[in-house]
Parts: structure tokens; C-alpha cells; sequence
């Protein structure tokens, strides 16, 4: 009895003196928000205390179990309290990228117009390839401002999922072309439908047997698409879209299509066949005042035939690449030569044509001038003769401009990025360039203003975009400028870019061309030794032909170092932190990498955490950071492990690989970039855009939010490159730009954190 009372007290007293809790005071000299950790004497991380209160100035009590961030009892022994006071300011300056005004889901500007129509008010018609934000087709009126736009509805057609392709607009009535895929050997198909004008309301074709197919009308149906071989990607494009022309005469609907060669006529209200005539390669088709078709086909040509099919006379045969013909009321002629990169005038006469004249230009690197065209998609015309222009870039984006009979811009939209952000160099804080090559002039900061000043690329160098993407980082070295985005690297030349090398991988090939197969791939590099631009053989370091290596299957970033060190985390295979040291520079200066050089840096965690690296990012102390995912923290969003290139948990390595601390994330989060002056980093939160502000010892002090210079809305975050930190050496205010897939432009935040007070204090676990 006595012995079973003893070991009773025992164990009370053993667990009392293990979960005693330790208690001091600090004093706290001006208020703020606060977060708290206790370190050990290492200034490890050991516990998370707490993290963003609002504290008072005054005596505060601090109650810590003596445990660390996973509940385990630590060590007896000499800790440092330590309180960080953050009295930042976060402000969301606004957006880049994007011209809807206001910058709400409603009138962002869409990123791909591949078709459009006018209608007699003016009223502007797009159709739109894939939209985030589910704007298929979109109303503009003619002021530029959206009236409606179809709601996810071309998208979510019942039974027929569909990317919009060519749209065409009557007194009543919205029609529209669409399509589902783009792959080779897989099923697709090509659908007509149509919706209510005014408010773009879902109706559909009244035909009986239409209507089982939800009211659309089923061009073709393929359990598996096949191409035809030798296609150039213009070719391909219209293989599978099939349609880019609509066009409605009286009771029928005309339809181009481009795969079979042939134009067909339906019944516009009950969709019904009617008939179909034969034109080789029709891309567009519109009406004239007579009611006679006018088709652009074959690449250069325009022909002319009556509403039966039939065929009167071809007035024009030598337009570079035509893309889209217009009639205006006073039966002008506008053709889109996409390859001249103008908009050809003519005056009809019966079945001739007079060239008139032409308007804008085909634009070269660096033009930004809304009259020149780096891809002319269309142009139509208004009752009051106004022109208007649906343009693009070699990049993606869309630009939709109107300009008077006079050549004056009136109206400007732009879309320049999707899924993009952009930064700038620390010695040149004004000229901002984006990952899709934009150059943006970033005039009033405090005011979010900015101003677009062209493509800074060469066109040719576009292909090689790539999938090791990673956070864009302008770095000096040996007085020579480089801009690094994941494995690609440019050289600043005077005003514009130049690649000079890459680090070769997964999904691209030397041809710039992709590679679904992950394992189909080698590691290689290439630096433009001979300054030609071009890959060629005598200029490749191969380490693993094609198939011969997986390592980089599952690599989602790569980031340089100041020094220009390539880093890495593979997740997949060695599950290890890398380094593709900068191995040499060629005569020229530029950048040499070898994959025999590449090394692990940090091997495999083999400890509890099993820690799986995602992205890896050094500061200038030599000190890492890395995200990614652990089966021993779990993700605090359950559910959301499926973002494939995220992670739930942050940690930290000194410049010896010695980890300092790992901590869960309050989200999963996607992608982070490290604060200039080795002021710890921002991250991430994918899926509402929020970005988490922590300092160098791990502790969560800040959470930058949308406000509403972005219109109170913001998408997801979508790849690793999507948040770039930058300190203007000006104002010493930190630039914030963070991607916003959902409305194709990015947030423009900008942060004062020069008030954070670091506190200290040590403590004894007895």
C-alpha cells in the first residue's frame, strides 16, 4: 500500500516538474502588432508563441509549457525569448497588367480575343479562348466598358464543354463557335450555339433533336482527333478550332470550317442543316449591304458569293496572311493582314475591290504604340467610322483599341499577362519587365500608375519559355546585367534582351517545343558562345541524352543566387536540395553551366519531419530557405494537397546546410521570395492571394490582403513564380507584385517596413 502511494506521488511530482509552465515578463515600449518565439541558445526556432496581436505599450505576462512547435518537452537549460513589434504599412497600390476600370471581375479585360463582331449601336462583341474569370464571349459598349459577358456559360454548355472560337451578333441574338480538344489522339469535338442579346442569357437552337444535345449544335464529335501531317502552328490552330466565322443572313447561319473545307448554312432559329458549299480553308466570313458573302480563305485570298453558295468572284488573291475581313455600312472593305501586321482598306465595287489605304503597322521589338500590331487578330469598324483593333502578342494578352477616321486613339485595353508577375532591377527601380517580357514604366507608385512600353524580347527567343520556371531575379555580374527566370538567361543589350544560356530539362526540347513526358527529357545547357542566337551543336554540354535521367520530374523552380548559382529542390527522386553551381563565362561574359558540376547540398531528410523540398532560395548570408511538404507536419487546409507545386511548410538552413527551423504554414502556399537586406521572406497563399510576411527567425509578423485598387478580388496562385520582392533603393519602400491568374494582371503592393523592433530576453527551463 505504502509503496503504491509512493510511486503515485512520484508520478505526480515527475509530470508537475515536466509540464510546469514557465512564466516571465517583458515590457513593451510601444504598441503594435506582435509575434513571439522562444529560440535556443543557437537561435534555433523552438516554439511559436504567438503570432500578428496587437499589443499595448506597458507590462506583459508570458506563459510558455517548455514545449517545442510539436508538443515535445525540451531540454532543461538557458532559451531566448524573443518579440518582434511590426508597425509596417501595407498598402495595395494597385494593379499592372490590365486596364479594367474599375478593377473588378466584371471589367477586367480579357486575355485572348481570337473573334469579334459590331453591332449598329456600337456595341463591341468579343469571343475569348480560355478565360479564367469565364468570360467566353464579352459585351463591350462603345465607350469601352463592359455591359455583360457569358458567365462560365460557353465553358459549362451541358454535355459540350467548350473554348469560344468565333461569335457574330443579330437584332435578337448572340452566336457562338466553340471547341474542345487540342491533343492529338484524344476526343474533341466543335459546337454552334447561341444566347440572348442584351443580357446574354443561355437559349440555345429549338430544333427537337438539338435540343437533346442541350441545345447546341454538333459540328463534329471525335472519340479520337487526328491532324494532318506538316501543319505550321497557324495551320494547326485552325484544325482545331475548326471555326472562326460566323456570319447571319436573313433566317440562316453561316459557319467557316476550316477542317473539312466547306462553309455550312443553318436554320438560325431551329439550327437545322440547311446546306453546305465548298471553300478551301475558310478563316472568316461577313455580309455586305447586297447580302452577298464575303469569305477569307486559302491564306491570302477574299472571294465573293451569293447567300446560296454561290461562288461570283475572287477581287482579292494577295494578302500576306488574312485573318479577319469587315464591312462597314458604307460597303468599305476591312482585311486584318496578320502578317503585313495592317489593316488593308478597300472600296467595294460590285464584284471589285479599290485599295483605299492602311492603317497601322506590324510592330517591332520595343514598339508600344497602340497602332502597331505584334499580332493583328481582327478589325472592324463602327456606324460612325470609327476603327477598332483586337490585337495580341507573341506572349499571349490582348489589347483591344478604337481610333477615329482619323488615326486618334480613343479608347486602350490591355491584358498583357496571364499567370506572369514581373519585377525590376534594384539599380533601375522604374522600368519593371514581366515573365512574359513586357517592359512597364512604373511612374506614380504611391497612385499604382503605370505606363506600357512594349515587347523587349526578340520574338524568336520567345519559344524557349520553358517549365523550370522560378522567381525572375536581375542580377550584376562582373558589371554585366543578366536577367534570370527559372533556367533561362538574358543579357541586357542597350534597351532590350537577349538569351545568352539555359539549363535544359523537362517539357522543352533544344527546338523550344515541350514534352508532355516527363521522363522523355535530358540535362543539358546551352550559352550562345558565338552571339548568333541560334542552339547549335558545338555549343551544348549534354549530361544525359533524352530518357536517360529523371532527375528533374518533379522541379517546379529554379532560383539563382546573387553569385548566380542555380538552386533547387527535387521532390521526387533524391528528394534533396541542389546546386548547379555558375561553372565559368565565356569570352563574351555570359553564363556557363555543367550538369557534371551539379551537386546535393542538402541530402534527403531522413528525420520525423521527412521533409520534401518544393522551391529553395538563398539570401546573401549563404543562408537557405525552402518550401515544401512534410508527412510529419500535416497541411492545415486539408484537402489541398493536390496543388501540385505547393507546400504547407517553411524551413530554414544556415550557410553549412544545419536546419534552423521548420514550421508549418498557416496555408498551403505556392511560391515566396526572399526580403532584400536578409530581412526574411514573403510567401504565398494560393487560393486567396494572401501573402505572408515572415522574418528571418521564422516568425509570422505580417499578412498583405487585396484592397480595393484590385477591386477587392484576386485568383489563385498558380506556379512558383508568383510573387517577386523588390526594395526601391529611393524611398527604401519595398515593391510587392503577386500574380492574379483569375483576372490576367498582377497586384501591385507596396510595403513601409522600416518600423520592426526586434526584442530580446533570456529565460531559464529548470
Amino acid at each position: 500500500m505504502r509503496k503504491s502511494v509512493f510511486f503515485t506521488v512520484f508520478f505526480l511530482l515527475f509530470n508537475f516538474m515536466i509540464f510546469s509552465d514557465i512564466n516571465f515578463k517583458f515590457y513593451l515600449k510601444k504598441e503594435g502588432l506582435t509575434s513571439a518565439g522562444i529560440y535556443n541558445e543557437e537561435y534555433h526556432l523552438i516554439k511559436v508563441l504567438w503570432t500578428q496581436e496587437k499589443l499595448k505599450k506597458g507590462w506583459h505576462t508570458v506563459t510558455w509549457n517548455g514545449k517545442d512547435n510539436f508538443g515535445r518537452e525540451v531540454e532543461k537549460g538557458e532559451y531566448i525569448f524573443k518579440i518582434v513589434v511590426n508597425n509596417s504599412k501595407y498598402e495595395n497600390v494597385g494593379i499592372i497588367g490590365n486596364t479594367g476600370d474599375p478593377p473588378d471581375e466584371l471589367n477586367h479585360i480579357q486575355s485572348n480575343v481570337v473573334g469579334f463582331d459590331i453591332d449598329e449601336e456600337g456595341n463591341i462583341y468579343t469571343a475569348n479562348d480560355w478565360e479564367e474569370a469565364g468570360h467566353d464571349f464579352k459585351v463591350f459598349n462603345p465607350e469601352g466598358k463592359t455591359i455583360y459577358h457569358a458567365r462560365f456559360q460557353m465553358r459549362n454548355l451541358k454535355y459540350y464543354n467548350s473554348m469560344t472560337s468565333a461569335i457574330t451578333v443579330d437584332e435578337e441574338y448572340i452566336y457562338c463557335a466553340g471547341w474542345n480538344g487540342w491533343d492529338q489522339g484524344r476526343p474533341g469535338h466543335i459546337v454552334i450555339t447561341k444566347f440572348k442579346k442584351g443580357d446574354g442569357r443561355y437559349i440555345g437552337f429549338s430544333d427537337e433533336e438539338i435540343k437533346k444535345n442541350g441545345g447546341v449544335i454538333v459540328l463534329y464529335k471525335w472519340d479520337k482527333r487526328d491532324f494532318p501531317e506538316n501543319l505550321n502552328p497557324y495551320e494547326k490552330r485552325l484544325y482545331t478550332v475548326v471555326v472562326c466565322g460566323l456570319t447571319v443572313v436573313d433566317d440562316f447561319l453561316y459557319v467557316t470550317d476550316a477542317f473539312s473545307n466547306k462553309i455550312h448554312i443553318f436554320n438560325k432559329h431551329t439550327g437545322k442543316k440547311i446546306k453546305e458549299f465548298d471553300i478551301k480553308f475558310p478563316v472568316n466570313i461577313r455580309k455586305d449591304k447586297d447580302k452577298r458573302l464575303w469569305i477569307a480563305h486559302e491564306h491570302h485570298k477574299v472571294s465573293i458569293f451569293d447567300k446560296n453558295g454561290n461562288r461570283i468572284a475572287t477581287p482579292i488573291e494577295d494578302i500576306d496572311e488574312v485573318r479577319s475581313i469587315f464591312i462597314s455600312k458604307e460597303n468599305l472593305l476591312y482585311v486584318s493582314d496578320i502578317g503585313k501586321g495592317e489593316v488593308k482598306i478597300y472600296e467595294i465595287d460590285g464584284d471589285k475591290v479599290s485599295y483605299l489605304r492602311s492603317f497601322g503597322q506590324k510592330a517591332k521589338t520595343g514598339d508600344y504604340l497602340p497602332d502597331r500590331f505584334y499580332v493583328l487578330n481582327g478589325a472592324g469598324v463602327d456606324n460612325n467610322g470609327n476603327i477598332i483593333t483586337f490585337s495580341g502578342f507573341p506572349t499571349g494578352g490582348a489589347r483591344i483599341s478604337k481610333f477615329s477616321s482619323e488615326g486618334k486613339c480613343l479608347l486602350d485595353h490591355f491584358s498583357l499577362v496571364f499567370c506572369n508577375i514581373g519585377t525590376y532591377p534594384p539599380w533601375e527601380p522604374k522600368e519593371l519587365i514581366t515573365t512574359n517580357f513586357h517592359k512597364v514604366l512604373l511612374k506614380n507608385k504611391e497612385k499604382g500608375e503605370w505606363e506600357y512600353r512594349g515587347i523587349v524580347l526578340n520574338p524568336e527567343s520567345l519559344k524557349y519559355k520553358g517549365w523550370h520556371i522560378g522567381i525572375p531575379k536581375f542580377i550584376k555580374i562582373n558589371n554585366k546585367e543578366f536577367f534570370y527566370f527559372g533556367c533561362r538567361i538574358y543579357r541586357k543589350e542597350g534597351d532590350f534582351f537577349k538569351l545568352v544560356s539555359m539549363v535544359g530539362g523537362p517539357k522543352i526540347n533544344l527546338d523550344g517545343s515541350f514534352d508532355k513526358n516527363k521522363r522523355n527529357f535530358g540535362l543539358w545547357t546551352w550559352t550562345d558562345t558565338n552571339l548568333n542566337g541560334e542552339i547549335e551543336e558545338d555549343e551544348i554540354k549534354w549530361f544525359k541524352r533524352s530518357g536517360e535521367s529523371m532527375l528533374l520530374t518533379e522541379v517546379y523552380g529554379m532560383h539563382p543566387d546573387n553569385m548566380g548559382n542555380i538552386l533547387f529542390g527535387d521532390s521526387a527522386i533524391t528528394k534533396s536540395i541542389w546546386e548547379l553551381p555558375l561553372a565559368e563565362f565565356d569570352k563574351n561574359g555570359n553564363p556557363i553551366y555543367d550538369w557534371e558540376k551539379a551537386k546535393i547540398i542538402i541530402p534527403e531528410d531522413k528525420s520525423e519531419y521527412k521533409f520534401l523540398p518544393k522551391a529553395v532560395m538563398r539570401n546573401g548570408n549563404g543562408e537557405l530557405y525552402a518550401l515544401g511538404t512534410s508527412k510529419y507536419i500535416q497541411p492545415p487546409d486539408k484537402g489541398y494537397q493536390w496543388i501540385w507545386m505547393g507546400g504547407w511548410v517553411l524551413s530554414k538552413y544556415d550557410k553549412n546546410g544545419e536546419r534552423k527551423w521548420i514550421i508549418p504554414l498557416p496555408n498551403t502556399c505556392t511560391g515566396f521570395d526572399l526580403i532584400p537586406e536578409n530581412k526574411g521572406v514573403m510567401i504565398g497563399y494560393f487560393e486567396k492571394g494572401y501573402i505572408y510576411h515572415y522574418t528571418p527567425d521564422g516568425l509570422l509578423i505580417g499578412t498583405i490582403k487585396i484592397g480595393d485598387k484590385a477591386g477587392n478580388i484576386t485568383g489563385w496562385l498558380d506556379n512558383q513564380s508568383c510573387i517577386s520582392v523588390v526594395r526601391d533603393k529611393r524611398d527604401k519602400k519595398l515593391d510587392v507584385f503577386v500574380e492574379d491568374s483569375y483576372l490576367n494582371r498582377f497586384i501591385w503592393y507596396r510595403v513601409d517596413d522600416s518600423d520592426i523592433k526586434t526584442y530580446e530576453k533570456t529565460i531559464i527551463k529548470e
